[in-house]
């Protein structure tokens, strides 16, 4: 398990002093990235091999939203590993220990060279330490798109270095800023889950379309060829 205290900045909140999802986002990668980072054994494993690990879905509830300056407690650990994919809660509290958001995390090990899904050796899995899955409500993994209604089609974005990570695609904060501008201003969020279906690269143009179902809305995010890049459900 790794640990991390987190305080909320002006930079990172919208006109209510909310945390913004584009920003809960970056916390929540930041503090993973910064576990695996210090995970000896399988770190090495990964960059000897040329293994990446490819975001392929994440859920977020939102107990309650953290507002501007804010502390925050964070614990992110592993719980299952198996085959080409490993999942992740990462937790946060605030300063009475109160649950405040949880998730779950699927990220897939993925071949640097083919960018193909490949499987990590088990004695560098076996180091994980992983923990027990924590006690949260669980959505499915693949977004259901039957029955849904078209409310509206966003503006076309050009990908550009500012949007650019460090595996040379859209950083995956970036889906969720482009769907929660899609969503009406009063429509709270208590949880959204995002599927990550095809990278995106720089020089590309993805456009959001904004699509509702019951009492719920959901953001397609597709590139200048009309491929699903990404789903992303605000419930």
């Amino acid at each position: 398990m790794y640990k991390m205290k987190y305080q909320v900045l002006n930079s990172e909140v919208d006109e209510k002093s909310e945390l913004k999802l584009m920003s809960l986002v970056n916390i929540l990668q930041d503090c993973e990235g910064l576990h695996i980072d210090g995970l000896k054994v399988f770190k090495e494993e990964l960059m000897k091999e040329k293994i990446g690990i490819f975001l392929s879905f994440r859920q977020v509830n939102i107990l309650k939203k953290p507002k501007l300056f804010d502390t925050l407690y964070l614990e992110t650990f592993p719980y299952e590993t198996k085959g080409y994919f490993g999942y992740r809660n990462t937790i946060i509290y605030n300063e009475k220990r109160e649950v405040l958001v949880t998730t779950n995390v699927l990220g897939t090990f993925t071949s640097l060279q083919t960018l193909r899904p490949t499987k990590v050796l088990q004695s560098a899995l076996d180091t994980l330490d992983e923990e027990p899955k924590f006690d949260m409500k669980y959505l499915p993994r693949k977004i259901d798109l039957k029955n849904i209604e078209l409310v509206k089609e966003g503006y076309p974005t050009h990908i550009q270095k500012v949007h650019i990570d460090s595996y040379h695609h859209l950083n995956n904060a970036f889906y969720v800023a482009f769907a929660e501008n899609m969503i009406p201003d009063d429509f709270k969020v208590e949880i959204f889950r995002a599927e990550y279906k095809a990278p995106v690269l720089r020089g590309d143009v993805v456009k959001p379309i904004l699509y509702k179902k019951e009492n719920n809305y959901i953001v397609i995010i597709e590139n200048q060829k009309n491929e699903v890049c990404a789903i992303i459900e605000f419930r």
